[in-house]
């Protein structure tokens, strides 16, 4: 990270931070989106001291299991020309998630053979040996825009995309986290500078889905896409400002990753200043958070000074491939 926070005086637990006053267990199961985890060092799977990801936010599980399948389907194709009439074609990527329930997040992703070509490549010259089990269509002279070839290519893009997710050297590699959401990464950020932020909350939205479906919960690619979404939200005074708080305060429950826990504190800040209508009367949030950042600061974490969350994740570049 370019801006890291002061170090803490006291060190997290590997796998588990936990910090009192406690958040109340219906906030935490806000909605039945939010489910619960505990992690040992044995446990982790993946980076960061992360669990296993939940399938999408509406079901109760952290982990992947045997009856789920993480599908890539080119769904539909279109030849486009640029400033310089210069002719290629996108290819509509849907991310869903086959399993014991229904994935009801429609996630897409468009992306243009150059695209797939770099990651191809790219991870080519990270990881030759395992990329050497797969081959790449090549670019052809002529016949690029013919149905055959664009059927040939979707049905290699969408092997690609398996490849990697079931190679976790390729996956968790900041090629593939750029492929996943550079793009769209670059467009919410021409928005947010626009003060459009009501804008960049559907690609926020996707981001986070897609990301969600592919990492853990906790990954760090997951957990920023989710406090950038959070920000925006906030930002533009959206209804669905408190719901995706709520999933990202439960998220962070379980961070142990120092370069993350900067995040936490104006995530916590920003949750203070919610009114938590759709939380059971009878538990007042706002002065839970509260408590909790004192006793953080008691703790001797950074609390005073800190940059406001979107501020924040704005100074921090997404990981771009090379």
């Amino acid at each position: 990270m370019d801006d890291a926070i002061d170090e803490p005086q006291f060190k997290f637990n590997r796998g588990t931070m936990k910090l009192s006053p406690e958040l109340p267990k219906s906030l935490d199961d806000h909605d039945g989106e939010i489910s619960s985890w505990t992690s040992t060092p044995n446990e982790t799977n993946g980076t960061n001291g992360t669990h296993s990801s939940s399938l999408n936010e509406t079901t109760n599980s952290d982990d992947h299991n045997d009856l789920t399948c993480l599908r890539f389907e080119i769904v539909s194709t279109k030849t486009v020309q640029d400033d310089n009439a210069k002719k290629y074609v996108t290819y509509v990527m849907r991310v869903r998630l086959d399993g014991s329930e229904e994935d009801v997040h429609d996630t897409r992703i468009e992306r243009r053979y150059t695209d797939f070509l770099e990651l191809f490549s790219q991870l080519k010259q990270e990881q030759p040996t395992i990329m050497a089990q797969i081959s790449f269509p090549r670019k052809l002279l002529v016949g690029n825009f013919s149905q055959e070839s664009i059927a040939c290519r979707s049905t290699s893009f969408e092997y690609l995309l398996r490849f990697v997710a079931v190679h976790d050297k390729l996956k968790l590699s900041p090629t593939t986290v750029a492929f996943l959401q550079q793009k769209e990464m670059t467009e919410v950020r021409h928005h947010i500078a626009n003060q459009q932020h009501s804008l960049a909350i559907p690609i926020l939205e996707n981001t986070f889905r897609l990301l969600n479906k592919f990492y853990t919960d906790r990954h760090p690619a997951v957990l920023r896409a989710l406090c950038l979404l959070v920000a925006c939200c906030h930002a533009a005074r959206s209804p669905d400002t408190e719901r995706y708080a709520g999933i990202a305060l439960r998220r962070f429950q379980g961070v142990s990753d120092f370069d993350l826990l900067q995040y936490y504190v104006p995530l916590l800040q920003l949750c203070a200043t919610l009114d938590w209508t759709r939380a059971h009367k009878e538990h007042n949030y706002g002065t839970i958070i509260k408590e909790r950042l004192a006793d953080m600061k008691r703790r001797g974490m950074k609390v005073d000074g800190c940059l406001p969350l979107l501020e924040l994740l704005l100074q921090h570049q997404e990981p771009k491939r090379d």
